[in-house]
């Protein structure tokens, strides 16, 4: 099965997929910021973003699509 966007509830995301990077400095030290959205399985969008900070890296997981209540929303995961 493939993933289309539509004029649906994940439409508005369609702009976002994809990888963004941001490197710039936080305190005198470089940082990187890398953000990856991709469609994943029928109906959500996968966030994987990752900080690669002077002393270590941190990476969270969220998940876009449908709530409860039908409203776009989102789960986030981290360590």
């Amino acid at each position: 099965m493939e993933f289309k966007f539509g004029r649906g509830l994940l439409g508005p995301m369609k702009p976002l997929i994809g990888r963004w990077i941001h490197k710039g400095t936080h305190n005198g030290q470089a940082v990187q910021i890398s953000r990856l959205y991709e469609p994943w399985g029928k109906g959500w969008i996968r966030l994987t973003a990752t900080w690669t900070l002077p002393d270590r890296d941190y990476v969270e997981m969220a998940f876009y699509g449908a709530m409860e209540d039908g409203a776009l929303g989102f789960q986030s995961f981290h360590p």
